[in-house]
């Protein structure tokens, strides 16, 4: 374990020192930030004024009610399948091949079809994903590894499909703070794993997975409701 963080740490540093001699273009209608006082209150009053940007920190917090039952899934392999170290260190495989699978068909579909589509897709992967994982270990346990390459082919283009959606629907000048205003009040979902635990040590594994898979069918109704940027241009 200790060589795998230390391989790890040096990788993340290497990309950390690329950013750093990273060149950023100013645009040329820049305009430096206001005071903070002026810039609060100008955030409460997206929130407020911006309909389709409500609707949209609605989809995260709904499609991130995946993380209630993310950490469990090896929990479960571990209870229900009896899985060994070698089965996780495949289950860990299979997320990561997910990620790289899912980056280039969510890309396509962005490409061709715009980022509502990511966000509308995503939240059905979140929706059916709890629904399989629980039919699979309780029916057809040697297809449960394919929830977690479901899980990685979804769970970095939820927040990437979020980030270029708000970069089509508004300015390039307001990105920055939509993003780390959707950060801030999106942050109570960092807890959703603890809650996780809590629920399924009240009511078990199976019952919090299908109610997961409620909460991300709202979110897809929500996400099928947002407007097409693309259509507006």
């Amino acid at each position: 374990y200790g060589l795998l963080f230390l391989i790890t740490a040096a990788g993340l540093a290497m990309a950390g020192l690329g950013f750093v001699f990273m060149k950023e273009e100013r645009p040329a209608d820049f305009k430096p930030a206001p005071a903070f006082g002026t810039y609060f209150k100008n955030t409460l009053s997206i929130v407020k004024e911006n309909s389709v940007y409500r609707k949209v920190l609605v989809v995260s917090f709904l499609n991130a009610s995946v993380f209630l039952i993310l950490p469990f899934f090896v929990v479960l392999a571990r209870h229900q399948l009896h899985a060994s170290q070698a089965d996780i260190g495949f289950y860990v495989m299979m997320q990561v091949t997910g990620e790289m699978t899912g980056g280039i068909v969510w890309g396509l579909i962005a490409d061709r079809y715009g980022y509502r589509k990511v966000l509308m897709g995503v939240a059905a992967v979140f929706t059916l994903l709890p629904v399989y994982a629980v039919l699979s270990a309780l029916h057809f346990p040697f297809l449960y590894l394919l929830s977690f390459f479901f899980t990685g082919s979804a769970l970095k283009s939820a927040e990437n499909g979020v980030r270029n959606y708000l970069l089509e629907m508004t300015q390039a000048q307001n990105v920055p703070t939509f993003i780390a205003l959707k950060n801030t009040v999106t942050s109570p979902t960092l807890l959703y794993p603890v809650l996780g635990g809590v629920l399924i040590g009240v009511f078990g594994y199976f019952q919090i997975f299908l109610f997961v898979a409620f909460l991300s069918m709202a979110g897809l109704m929500m996400a099928v409701r947002l407007p097409e940027p693309r259509s507006a241009v």
